[in-house]
């Protein structure tokens, strides 16, 4: 008589079976975040708007201190308040005013509880209220001095025994934009919303060729007097992560601020007495001037700002590509790289 073979695809089956009920399941570590809400914030025209400071899974917490930078020439501080429903209310805190320096761009705020008690949770911390000064395409409003225990310019979080409590920051970026005018794009049978900020006096005669997959609009505004336009599209409509601007046939510097589904595309420019048109060129990287190819025309234009930075007779911005502040071998090389390429 044959002995039968062992199944061990069944023998494991049924250990694991048995394992089942005597796993534990295993915790998995929180991180405390100390974060500026929203994480992105588009501001129009003049409104005052509030970043909300909310700290997450926190254990402990006596006490807190924030330290907040941002550029002053973008953004002024209004206020910094503790909200009522903040992650210490029902008890008796120290609350001193906050340090609001709108000179240098920062402020400090100190709060604690009135005890040697710590609260475990979430919620806010304190709200900060600025008011614009000016359009900007993004800027930047974040914690400085992390885990710094220091009056002057910390940020940092204690327990009751005076013990940091670690915690990973999170910032907030803001773009400052001027009226929106939303219009609808066809592409493939889909309807697609481009969001157009701008300061110019009026636009019109927007248009967006499917076949050459450009999109054009015309400005007009007070001669000399400059212009701040923005274009926010969808990433399905272009589908490009690279894109050249232009004022009639003059190439402009643009900022392109990108995330998973949308691109903000800004641009100055001064108005002439005359309409101007803006052409935005989808083309892929190391196209400069928006031929949708590479070639020696696109070497030229770092070649001949090469050396050159910001305030340099030389200076080019468009030959800047990596955005550092000059023009140098790695722009060069960026072309190089890319050379002979088609779009």
């Amino acid at each position: 008589m044959k002995t039968p073979k062992l199944n061990y695809a069944f023998v494991a089956l049924c250990l694991i079976l048995v394992a089942i009920p005597n796993l534990k399941p295993v915790k998995a570590n929180q991180t405390t975040l100390l974060q500026l809400t929203p994480e992105e914030k588009y501001v129009t025209q003049a409104e005052n708007f509030t970043l909300t400071v909310y700290v997450s899974n926190v254990t402990n917490l006596n006490k807190w201190q924030i330290t907040v930078k941002f550029d002053p020439s973008v953004l002024k501080c209004i206020n910094v308040t503790i909200p009522q429903d903040n992650i210490f209310a029902g008890y008796q805190i120290i609350n001193p005013p906050p340090k609001i320096d709108n000179e240098n761009g920062s402020i400090v705020k100190f709060t604690a509880l009135d005890g040697v008690q710590g609260i475990n949770g979430s919620g806010k911390l304190a709200e900060i209220e600025f008011s614009p000064l000016s359009f900007s395409c993004l800027t930047y409003v974040e914690f400085t001095g992390i885990n710094q225990i220091n009056p002057v310019n910390g940020t940092y979080m204690q327990d009751p025994q005076d013990q940091p409590i670690d915690f990973q920051p999170s910032n907030s970026q803001i773009h400052l934009l001027p009226t929106p005018h939303v219009f609808n794009v066809s592409k493939n049978n889909e309807t697609y919303k481009v969001t157009i900020f701008t300061n110019s006096t009026s636009i019109n005669a927007f248009n967006y060729n499917e076949t050459g997959n450009i999109l054009t609009f015309n400005l007009t505004g007070p001669q000399n007097s400059l212009s701040f336009t923005c274009t926010q599209t969808p990433k399905a409509l272009f589908n490009s992560s690279y894109y050249v601007v232009k004022a009639d046939s003059a190439i402009l510097p643009t900022t392109i601020i990108q995330n998973s589904t949308h691109a903000l595309i800004c641009f100055k420019y001064n108005h002439t007495p005359y309409e101007t048109k803006i052409i935005i060129i989808p083309t892929g990287p190391g196209d400069l001037n928006g031929d949708r190819k590479v070639n020696i025309k696109d070497v030229v234009i770092p070649a001949s700002a090469f050396g050159s930075y910001i305030g340099h007779v030389r200076w080019n911005p468009i030959a800047d590509i990596n955005q550092d502040g000059k023009v140098d071998i790695r722009d060069v090389s960026f072309i190089a790289y890319h050379f002979g390429s088609l779009y």
